[in-house]
């Protein structure tokens, strides 16, 4: 039962033995084989092993090459890793499987970071569209817009941003930069 692993997995320290567990109870048909490569991913993700994450969620992705779920949180255990340039073919993975807000956000900061304003314009833009009060699209939006030399809209981005997170980090700043003054 999952109380069960739970309660296992608060006792075993030692991955390798939780890992086993989980292996047993799936093949014993305790939880459904994705659900198990899954859980043992995060296991690994959470304590700092990335790889390992990764090679569970590979697993599932060969065997299941359509589960967005898997692409993404791939991607996502690669970016808290700091390893965008891996995490970014998962992200597009999932993406074109499965659009989604935050996807397209951690895309179109990629994008932004390696200076394809267009890319980065059109993710941010479909990010905001699917989630407009996402805040921190909003943000690298409006920096994206005056990276382009789009102004008025970086302004209008900003301004939008500011009335629904008016104490965004950074917010104050970037308003003076363009050219605004925050009320």
């Amino acid at each position: 039962t999952m109380s069960a692993i739970e309660g296992s997995s608060r006792r075993i320290s030692d991955i390798t033995g939780l890992i086993d567990s989980i292996a047993f109870n799936e093949s014993r048909g305790g939880m459904p084989w994705a659900r198990a490569k899954i859980m043992a991913a995060d296991i690994y993700a959470a304590r700092g092993k990335t790889d390992s994450a990764v090679a569970e969620y590979d697993g599932l992705i060969k065997d299941e090459p359509g589960i967005e779920l898997a692409y993404r949180l791939a991607g996502r255990a690669l970016l808290l890793a700091n390893q965008e340039a891996r995490a970014k073919w998962y992200l597009q993975q999932a993406y074109t499987l499965q659009p989604s807000a935050m996807t397209g956000f951690a895309l179109g900061k990629i994008e932004l970071k390696e200076k394809n304003l267009p890319g980065a314009l059109a993710l941010l833009q479909q990010a905001v569209q699917m989630s407009p009060n996402m805040a921190p699209a909003l943000y690298e939006l409006s920096l994206a817009y005056a990276l382009s030399h789009d102004i008025d809209r970086a302004r209008s981005t900003a301004i939008r941003l500011a009335q629904i997170a008016p104490n965004y980090p950074g917010l104050p700043q970037w308003m003076s930069t363009i050219g605004l003054v925050q009320r």
